[in-house]
């Protein structure tokens, strides 16, 4: 999803081989920026998919042991990345529940 700054349009796209080339880079600057507190790395959703088509935008879900909203949004600001200001952003979960 677009930030409201953000003017590009969103389109669904034939599955591209470079959206995991992208995931690998993101992935080294999430690890490199969060260190020990990236318990993992995935790459998620339909860009994960060999062959689906998908919107051009690679979603990747960091694993941390405990949120510690502060420190992590600064360590990924460091690095480039931007907070979602959404309440759907806040919404913490586990295996078994989200609250």
């Amino acid at each position: 999803m677009p930030f409201p700054d953000e003017s590009a349009p969103v389109a669904v796209l034939d599955y591209q081989p470079q959206w995991a080339v992208d995931f690998e880079q993101l992935a080294r600057t999430l690890r490199g920026a969060l260190g020990d507190h990236a318990r993992a790395v995935d790459h998620v959703g339909s860009t994960a998919v060999p062959g689906l088509a998908a919107k051009d935008c690679v979603d990747i879900q960091v694993l941390v042991d405990a949120i510690d909203e502060d420190r992590h949004t600064g360590l990924l600001t460091a690095v480039g990345f931007r907070c979602r200001p959404e309440p759907w952003n806040r919404c913490r979960g586990t295996s078994s529940r989200a609250w």
